[in-house]
């Protein structure tokens, strides 16, 4: 065995009836079908930091490999999706199409003077939607669960842990509460606004903060 084969790094994902492989440079998928035959396919993933330079930079360079990682995940999830349940939305599509024909193309039965009047109300599925539109449908789907997992991921480990030592330091007196106006007989809501307002004004950072907010942040993980 070659010093390259042996060093090769090889991870994978689990996905619907199958499996998505991947190597720093390239990625296959196969998944087992209703019927139980195996389709796969296969391509290279060149890396972004090798087309843009800029992306090899320390913060970067992370960034990039968890959004590429994302982006190929949903997409081997969405292939698998498409391949292991494409017989059963055939049979879905074919058994809409013999129920809808007789009362939208011949005009028979309950329906015939609702579509005769008003062509074009109860759709007929007759042909699938193109190659093209499937892909735009599942790059925007991909595109839009990517942003939406960096804004939980950001406010889950980040920002969470962050405001709940911020709270847990005023709470314990182990930093100064700003001062807040006495109010007279305040409303509920602004008792609860005041008390909020306390418990997130910023603390300054220390080495007890530091390292509280990253027990914190462990826990969370």
């Amino acid at each position: 065995m070659s010093t390259n084969e042996r060093d090769l790094i090889v991870g994978g994902q689990a996905v619907i009836e199958g499996v998505m492989m991947r190597t720093p440079n390239a990625y296959a998928i196969a998944v087992r079908k209703t019927d139980g035959t195996i389709v796969n396919t296969a391509a290279r993933l060149p890396k972004w930091s090798d087309k843009y330079p800029i992306l090899k930079l320390p913060v970067l360079r992370g960034g990039a490999v968890l959004i590429q990682s994302m982006g190929l995940g949903i997409k081997a999830l969405n292939y698998s999706a498409n391949e292991a349940f494409a017989e059963a939305e055939e049979a879905t599509t074919e058994e809409v199409k013999v129920a809808l024909s007789p009362a939208v193309i011949e005009g028979e039965g309950d329906f015939a003077g609702l579509t005769g009047a008003i062509p074009g109300l109860i759709p007929v599925p007759t042909q699938k939607r193109s190659k093209d539109e499937l892909k735009k449908g599942t790059t925007a789907a991909a595109a839009g669960s990517i942003v939406f997992a960096m804004i939980f991921n950001v406010l889950l480990f980040v920002a969470a842990p962050l405001l709940l030592t911020n709270a847990l330091f005023i709470a314990t007196g182990w930093a100064t509460a700003p001062a807040t106006e006495a109010v007279v007989n305040p409303a509920w809501y602004d008792s609860v606004w005041a008390a909020v307002q306390t418990y997130l004004h910023p603390v300054r950072p220390s080495v007890a903060f530091n390292l509280i907010d990253g027990l914190i942040r462990m826990t969370f993980s």
